[in-house]
């Protein structure tokens, strides 16, 4: 059973890991773009605030 799992067939026919990663970061990425339109109008007030804040505490050069 060793030799028939090292054979060209079951290599095919299982991923190896770079193609298990490749297949985890594109859900990852799926699910990050999602999140990101879900919460977009969120993101983008806090942003806006957040932004104004940074321009109110620094000091200017």
């Amino acid at each position: 059973s060793a030799a028939s799992c090292s054979s060209g067939y079951s290599s095919r026919k299982h991923p190896g890991p770079v193609e298990a990663l490749k297949h985890m970061l594109f859900r990852l990425q799926a699910v990050e773009h999602k999140i990101s339109q879900s919460d977009a109008s969120n993101d983008v007030k806090t942003a806006a605030t957040s932004a104004a804040q940074l321009e109110r505490d620094t000091p200017e050069p």
